[in-house]
């Protein structure tokens, strides 16, 4: 059997950002029930495991082909699985994908995965035209309709989340997916019983210190303590233990009683350790949802974590570390409410970042740390207005991006990684001025681009990042 680096390559459009990360998540997470490894099914002995996937949209940027990084990894991979959406479906990359797996690998490894939509409607329709039409060796895609492939559906009234990982790893894994699903239901009745026991002791404790502070002011303020120190040990030890099996989902418990827990809080009443722990519990809880996906719950617990460290900001203003700790929740607020498409949050949470990234610089101007802290708030906000057709604004966000990145690369030119980091910082800066149609600028742009990633290349042959961005600018999609 081929040897494929990928099991498989996950194709979606950047709209379905937070769609792509949960199907990596919940794939490269599933482990096979012992039973079943190495037993025969249709692809072969059963993996323990299906690893690793590719992923790549996390820099995605217009071009006219797909570039050679891309299609290496295409056709190093098993599996091809789509997430069908009404922006997939008019996604050209995707489609480009799709009819580029259909020409050089095996159509039936292709899978679907319908996040939003309706197969077939006119208005709505879910899937790209490349999955349901015949396409041509070219990669031209035909007239001809076909059977569409298999498709699990994640919304709440198809297959819901967990019916459709299912359904996807058991054709990953060549088996029935009646004997996943009955297998993974006694897995769900004994991690029901794990949680159900955790969320008693954690709720008793609560309930015990919540009595307690009834008692005496001093007495709850060291309560108070014994609590958030009860929830960031459980956010952060039992999270270590839990992230790497899998099993970030009996999280969902814990995080939920401490955004009710701190809801209750007047955060006038508390003093700087507390505050400091509440902070950094918020975090952990809003890092938990959005890697499971959650970005309602990850929002509203990065927003939350943004009024207490405001508040320590407020009570400290000429602290620098306060001041660095608040923008971290301000980027989190605006970086979750970006991937939900909530542009106006987004926009004035990163000028409120940007600005605070302003007030650091002001503090200690020779700061190297400080200072990539306004490269970072002026790329993240050149990308959201370069996005929205905005790209004078854009324009002058990356460019002050880059002069700071430059200066970084300039002061250590031995450090390949900043050397990489410049290329994409003027690669950004291209990308807006040919949008802005300022062809002769973009062009002198991408050359210096290429010519950094080539002087990269001479010193270290194998650095992946400078060859993947170098591929993609020379076949005409910059990084």
């Amino acid at each position: 059997m081929p040897d494929f680096r990928y099991k498989a390559f996950i194709s979606y459009s950047w709209a379905d950002a937070a769609w792509g990360k949960w199907l990596h998540h919940a794939i490269e997470t599933y482990r096979t029930p012992r039973q079943l490894v190495g037993e025969l099914g249709l692809h072969g002995p059963v993996p323990a495991r299906l690893i690793p996937l590719f992923k790549d949209r996390e820099e995605e940027a217009a071009g006219s082909s797909i570039g050679a990084a891309v299609e290496h990894a295409l056709s190093s991979s098993e599996f091809l699985i789509v997430v069908c959406s009404p922006r997939s479906a008019q996604s050209r990359w995707v489609n480009h994908e799709v009819a580029w797996f259909k020409t050089h690998r095996d159509p039936s490894k292709i899978l679907a995965l319908i996040v939003d939509g309706e197969p077939g409607h006119i208005e709505n329709e879910c899937f790209p035209r490349a999955l349901t039409h015949q396409v041509l060796a070219d990669e031209s895609v035909t007239d001809q309709l076909l059977d569409a492939p298999l498709a699990a559906d994640a919304r709440k009234a198809g297959d819901g989340k967990r019916g459709a990982r299912l359904k996807l790893v058991a054709a990953m894994l060549g088996v029935g997916l009646d004997v996943l699903v009955r297998r993974d239901d006694r897995r769900r009745v004994l991690r029901q019983r794990m949680i159900t026991s955790g969320s008693l002791l954690f709720g008793g404790a609560m309930a015990a210190l919540a009595w307690a502070a009834v008692e005496a002011r001093d007495e709850a303020r060291d309560q108070r303590g014994k609590a958030d120190g009860l929830i960031e040990f459980m956010l952060t030890d039992l999270r270590e233990k839990l992230e790497p099996v899998g099993r970030l989902d009996a999280m969902d418990v814990v995080g939920q009683k401490a955004l009710v827990y701190y809801g209750t809080q007047n955060l006038a009443d508390l003093d700087a350790n507390d505050l400091g722990r509440r902070s950094r519990a918020l975090h952990l809880v809003g890092e938990v949802r959005d890697t499971r996906g959650d970005s309602v719950g990850a929002l509203s617990a990065f927003r939350e974590a943004a009024r207490t460290t405001g508040e320590l900001l407020a009570r400290h203003p000429e602290d620098g570390q306060r001041i660095f700790d608040h923008s971290q929740s301000v980027y989190w607020v605006g970086f979750i409410a970006y991937q939900r498409g909530e542009t106006g949050e987004a926009e004035a949470s990163f000028r409120e970042y940007d600005r605070l990234a302003g007030e650091l610089i002001a503090l200690d101007p020779g700061n190297a740390d400080w200072q990539m802290e306004v490269s970072y708030a002026k790329s993240n906000l050149g990308t959201l207005l370069f996005e929205q057709g905005r790209y004078a604004e854009a324009e002058s966000a990356f460019t002050r991006s880059l002069e700071v990145v430059a200066r970084a690369a300039e002061n250590d030119p031995a450090d390949l990684t900043k050397q990489v980091d410049l290329g994409q910082a003027i690669s950004w800066l291209g990308i807006t001025l040919g949008q802005a149609e300022r062809i002769e600028p973009a062009l002198e742009h991408y050359a210096r681009e290429i010519a950094i990633y080539d002087a990269v290349l001479a010193k270290d042959p194998g650095n992946a990042r400078a060859e993947q961005q170098g591929d993609r600018v020379g076949r005409g999609r910059p990084a």
